[in-house]
Order: structure tokens, then C-alpha cells, then sequence
């Protein structure tokens, strides 16, 4: 059963990491991409049939939040106070028995 484990892991393993190497193995190989910079021409690139592995357009979505926070104004903060005292009840609970049981008799 350890034996069939350790096979599981490494075939697991294999499957994880074969992805990073297959990229890896791209990103080293001695060819040229090109970066295509231009924003207002519309245009065409040519397919690339040797090299389309793991190319893919992605867009970049930036979000920017507003650097000017509004304070929030006096009128929404409650300022009456109810001036009625609290009334504190303290419950006293003894678990001892005062007398002891009822007596019958017959």
C-alpha cells in the first residue's frame, strides 16, 4: 500500500509540474517574439504556426479608487443622550436547600 502511495505522489507531482516545465523549456529556447506596440492602428498580425504555445493575449484591468474620501458630516452623529437612570436588578440563586423534605404521615 506505501509503494502504490509513493507512485500516486509521484505521478500526481509529475502532472502539477509538467506545465511549468513545458514554459520554462519555451521561455529559454533562442527565438524572437514580436511585441506589437501600436495602439491607433487597426492591423492584422500573421498566425505563427512554429511557436503558439502558451501565447496568449491577456488584457490588463486596472481599477483606481478615489484618492478623496468624504468625511461624513455632524448631522448624521446623535448627539441626545436618554438620561433615564438603568435600573441593575441583581438575582441571587442559592442552590442550597433551606429545610429539609415534607414529612408525611399517615
Amino acid at each position: 500500500m506505501l509503494r502504490f502511495k509513493k507512485h500516486i505522489a509521484l505521478l500526481s507531482l509529475f502532472v502539477l509540474l509538467i506545465p511549468s516545465v513545458i514554459q520554462l523549456a519555451h521561455t529559454l529556447e533562442n527565438h524572437e517574439h514580436a511585441v506589437c506596440t501600436s495602439i491607433n492602428d487597426h492591423h492584422f498580425h500573421e498566425k505563427e504556426l512554429d511557436c503558439s504555445l502558451l501565447h496568449y493575449q491577456l488584457q490588463v484591468f486596472s481599477y483606481t479608487t478615489a484618492s478623496n474620501y468624504a468625511v461624513i458630516p455632524q448631522h448624521f452623529y446623535k448627539t441626545t443622550y436618554n438620561e433615564q437612570p438603568q435600573v441593575i436588578s441583581v438575582v441571587y440563586v442559592d442552590k442550597k436547600l433551606t429545610r429539609g423534605p415534607p414529612y408525611f404521615t399517615a
